[in-house]
């Protein structure tokens, strides 16, 4: 997947993010008033980068492009942890 493709579940359509920095080929997936962030973003930080793949420049170009993206009180799903509220990053 890269970005701007489109997965649709059932009525929802989400938008593919790639946001590579915990591993080359994560992605977010994007839909109405939510996201499903995997390792890239948690509620108190971010996955780890110093696995094989990872990268924390990658990591911080992510989050930036995230940041742009998320719109403040959308809810966010990460791979891990609790589900919470965007406000920014």
């Amino acid at each position: 997947m890269k970005d701007s493709d489109e997965v649709k579940i059932g009525e929802s359509v989400l938008k593919v993010i790639q946001t590579p920095g915990h591993a080359k080929d994560c992605i977010c997936l994007l839909g109405a008033g939510f996201i499903f962030t995997g390792d890239t973003l948690f509620e108190n930080g971010h996955g780890r980068t110093d696995l094989p793949g990872g990268s924390q420049k990658e990591m911080e170009e992510s989050l930036e492009k995230l940041s742009k993206i998320i719109k403040p009180g959308s809810t966010v799903y990460p791979g891990h942890g609790e589900i919470f509220k965007y406000e920014c990053f």
